[in-house]
């Protein structure tokens, strides 16, 4: 079991595989807007439960350029009280029960 912690929200997962459309995975995976609707929807009961300490949940951001060859995509928020910064909670391109994807949105938008 591995643990990812985001500034004081511990996540505890066990290992699987990676998701990603390009390997036409469908069949086991949700795809990226089921999970960022199903993350975003956890985070919202986590803080009207007053768990969310240090964070409060944004609004899920999009990714993708065509122009640059970016595929789209789309990831839960939560936003950092002290300072303001927004970090990705993407639970889409890991398999079920891996840590999700944390980083902050400004490095989030532009990987692939």
């Amino acid at each position: 079991m591995h643990s990812k912690n985001l500034k004081g929200i511990r996540f505890f997962v066990m290992a699987g595989h990676r998701a990603d459309f390009r390997y036409f995975d469908d069949k086991h995976n949700y795809d990226c807007w089921d999970t960022t609707r199903n993350t975003t929807s956890l985070l919202l009961v986590l803080q009207a439960w007053g768990l969310l300490k240090c964070h409060e949940v944004g609004d899920p951001h999009y990714r993708g350029n065509a122009l640059v060859l970016q595929t789209p995509h789309n990831t839960a928020v939560l936003i950092e009280r002290a300072t303001r910064t927004e970090w990705v909670v993407d639970m889409w391109p890991r398999g079920y029960l891996q840590p999700p994807d944390v980083m902050t949105v400004e490095k989030w938008v532009k990987l692939d």
